[in-house]
């Protein structure tokens, strides 16, 4: 379980127990709950709620919730559901989940979030599980989700790109450039003529 998952179940549970009439702190009881959970959904024997998948962790915590609230009758309704075939079940509200972070909260554009219960508690019928129609909306949900994604990590990327100055911060201006060095002279000695003392002038 992840840390967020375990602090659910540690939510989940003690509200179970005590609407079931259990002690809370009965770690024995805690284990068999985990186990009839598995053996409903007939899903594999574990010794300890760590060791259960993220498809059997969804599994035991709508078992807690109905257990929790077992006169609600849609809390009842997802757990018959979820027995049905609780993979399926798991992979729907996953779809449900990409959904929503894709189109917003209550904005489901193909108005399929039946699996948290927002749906069913309005009077709709909860859907019944195709895995061959849920596998293909989730995989169409968890790619649209992962577009959006790449999507604003480019518009991010974009937005953030520096617009830094052509010259270091500190020092806008250029470096002196030194002048171009001139050739050196030839230094072939030209020819004088002669010196004429008598007539300096020519």
């Amino acid at each position: 379980m992840t840390p967020a998952a375990r602090n659910r179940y540690f939510t989940l549970w003690p509200a179970a127990a005590v609407a079931s009439g259990w002690n809370a702190k009965d770690e024995a009881k805690r284990r068999a709950v985990t186990t009839e959970c598995m053996r409903l959904v007939r899903g594999p024997v574990v010794k300890s709620s760590s060791d259960l998948g993220e498809d059997e962790i969804t599994a035991l915590f709508c078992y807690l919730e109905h257990l929790g609230d077992a006169a609600s009758l849609d809390k009842s309704a997802r757990w018959d559901t979820c027995r049905q075939d609780y993979k399926t079940y798991a992979r729907a509200k996953n779809a449900d989940w990409h959904e929503e972070q894709t189109y917003g909260k209550g904005k489901n554009k193909l108005d399929r979030n039946r699996f948290k219960g927002e749906t069913s508690a309005k009077g709709g019928p909860l859907d019944d599980l195709d895995a061959d129609k849920v596998r293909k909306r989730y995989y169409t949900m968890a790619n649209r989700h992962a577009s959006k994604l790449k999507r604003e990590k480019g518009q991010n990327l974009a937005s953030q790109k520096p617009t830094t100055p052509a010259f270091p911060i500190g020092n806008d201006t250029p470096a002196p450039v030194a002048p171009a060095v001139e050739p050196a002279p030839d230094r072939t000695e030209t020819p004088v003529e002669a010196f004429d003392e008598a007539n300096p002038f020519g």
